[in-house]
């Protein structure tokens, strides 16, 4: 594979000197692409999602058979090689090839190629290169005012006719605008750090503060700054040479502008001091990646999608109604999450070579050790999904946090999903006599012994299997809710993150000590990672009824599908909300829309 790799980027640049020959100007690499990032953009970018189309519904299979529980691992990750119910048709091929020859041509055949062909990228040569004065630099632009107008207009120019084989172009739809709002000649105004924090991705890690910590009252500062997102707590992992270290806490007042920071070597800076705009920067790049690999990749890829389709597949009969159930909010997770473990968390992967740490495999291990059971996400007490679930602790945030999007539309996102989890339950009668449904009780305990399998933290010992406990069915209802909301709504608020890395001067997955933008080289492979996990996907909102239509009793059958058509209608209702909310909002947030949100992690 890593032989027909190095034959693509040969063809590429083969194309790119006769171009320079013939038209006088190369067509991808002039002066800061390397052999992988040139084929993985070509690889990646111009041939798979040309060759993607979106999926609906109808992709969700009906399951027909339970699987092995087997496992690729890499790091402290254990993905099985294949889904049971079904390779999830990643490219629109795949419909076409005869269901009866189906399990002898996808997963003995295409999806270990699929895999491979991603792994084998990783063999190429790995070359940070940015210390080379004039290569991998932003030079590339000098002279080319007439054609870019900024690093973002170089960067989206290689995806503006990109389009996928469905006509959708392949960098996602934009959401906010931070460039046009924010952008006031080559600074960021403040504003923009508010907007990330209250209105935005960073929402769920607003922590509050009761009075100022020492080095703010030795700058000066009188008022007290009642809100802090602080990163600092991550500058311990060891970069490459010449790259810069993650972290940053900054504090806000008590209207959401940030006034002061302590910077990753414990000095601190005031908003208008000299270096101001440069730890603004090193702040937004740090919360963005940490976001993306901790809250996404990790915690709802791995930790929450992961498990929940390993452990239904592995321990659910395809007649159980759960098993039913919950192939909706598991659908592609398997296949992704495979594709996961070689194209971001390998050695020498795309994320490996995105970002600026040491020991990346490392990396992989310490992670799910410092992630919170999927109820407390992130891990800040009484913050994220504490206060989403929780009604009493909601209640105990500052007005500002209640108001942000991200809490006030994702409580109502996880209300209506609490209400499907008691409305299934219902239909279903899965809480009749728990105690007796032996595919359940190894469902649970699947879902257990995975957590302790990769070192995470879990509160699922309350889910004791005892015919007794009365407050047995409440809690797997909510329970059932959590893992929804996380593979939902949860998922859509962390993982898009185009709007952010469509611009290098605004966030990097790596930047050099001291510099205000991230490297070309570099900023091309997140926006690489960007299109590949930016695909369209079933959305949650959508009619899943076939799944109930065979191989259940008629009685089950009607039930279930009634139930789903009450959630429709009531989701239907949290969408006008929304939309009533964000008509009066200074800045729109649709990440918790009906419309946007997918029923799974499926990219």
């Amino acid at each position: 594979m890593a032989t027909i790799l190095k034959g693509v980027t040969g063809i590429s640049r083969i194309i790119d000197k006769l171009s320079m020959t013939f038209a006088g100007h190369e067509l991808i690499t002039p002066g800061w692409a390397d052999d992988y990032t040139l084929t993985i953009y070509e690889a990646v970018g111009q041939m798979t999602m040309r060759l993607y189309s979106a999926r609906d519904s109808s992709y969700v299979n009906i399951p027909t058979t339970t699987s092995k529980d087997e496992t690729v691992k890499m790091g402290n990750n254990f993905v099985p090689h294949w889904d049971v119910d079904g390779c999830p048709n990643f490219l629109s091929l795949e419909r076409w090839i005869p269901s009866a020859i189906k399990p002898y041509v996808l997963d003995p055949v295409y999806v270990p190629f699929l895999t491979c062909f991603f792994g084998g990228m990783r063999v190429l040569p790995f070359e940070d290169t940015i210390d080379d004065p004039a290569f991998n630099t932003w030079q590339i632009l000098d002279g080319k005012g007439d054609l870019y107008a900024s690093k973002k207009d170089w960067l989206l120019s290689f995806y503006n006719n990109l389009k996928t084989m469905s006509g959708d172009p392949s960098w996602p739809a934009q959401r906010m605008d931070f460039t046009q709002m924010f952008r006031s000649g080559d600074m960021w105004e403040d504003g923009l750090e508010s907007c990330m924090t209250f209105d935005a991705i960073g929402a769920h890690r607003v922590e509050s503060s009761t009075e100022n910590p020492a080095g703010l009252t030795a700058l000066g500062v009188a008022e007290l700054l009642p809100f802090v997102l602080k990163l600092n707590s991550f500058n311990s992992f060891k970069v490459r040479p010449g790259f810069g270290k993650f972290g940053v806490d900054m504090y806000f007042t008590a209207d959401g502008l940030p006034a002061a920071l302590e910077t990753t070597d414990g000095k601190w800076i005031k908003r208008g001091d000299k270096d101001w705009q440069y730890w603004k920067f090193v702040w937004r790049s740090s919360l963005i990646t940490i976001v993306t690999l901790l809250d996404h990749l990790y915690l709802t890829h791995f930790k929450s999608s992961n498990t929940l389709a390993r452990s239904i597949r592995a321990t659910l009969p395809p007649d159980h109604s759960l098993r039913r159930f919950l192939s909706i909010f598991t659908f592609g997770a398997i296949f992704v999450n495979l594709q996961a473990q070689f194209v971001l968390v390998g050695k020498n992967a795309m994320l490996h070579r995105a970002v600026p740490f040491e020991d990346f495999e490392g990396l992989s291990s310490l992670v799910p050790g410092i992630l919170p059971d999927v109820a407390f996400a992130p891990g800040i007490p009484g913050r994220g999904m504490e206060a989403v679930i929780n009604d009493a602790v909601f209640k105990k945030l500052p007005a500002k946090l209640q108001q942000a999007p991200f809490y006030a539309d994702g409580k109502l996102v996880f209300e209506a999903l609490h209400r499907l989890a008691q409305a299934f339950t219902e239909a279903s009668g899965m809480c009749e006599d728990v105690a007796s449904d032996e595919p359940l009780k190894r469902f649970l305990g699947m879902l257990k012994k995975q957590m302790a399998e990769a070192g995470y933290q879990s509160n699922m010992s309350t889910l004791v299997l005892d015919s007794h406990n009365e407050d047995l069915c409440p809690i797997m209802q909510k329970r059932m809710a959590v893992y929804m909301f996380m593979v939902t709504a949860w998922h859509s608020h962390v993982g898009f993150v185009g709007d952010y890395y469509a611009d290098p001067d605004l966030a990097g997955m790596s930047w050099k000590t001291g510099e205000l933008s991230s490297r070309p080289r570099q900023a091309m492979i997140a926006s690489v990672i960007n299109i590949f996990t930016s695909t369209k996907q079933p959305k949650l909102k959508e009619d899943y009824t076939h799944l109930f239509k065979t191989g259940l009793e008629a009685e089950l059958s009607a039930k279930l599908t009634s139930m789903w058509h009450g959630f429709q209608a009531d989701f239907e209702k949290v969408k006008k909300e929304i939309d009533l909310r964000n008509s009066n909002r200074k800045v729109p947030n649709i990440n918790m829309d009906p419309d946007v949100l997918e029923c799974s992690v499926a990219k």
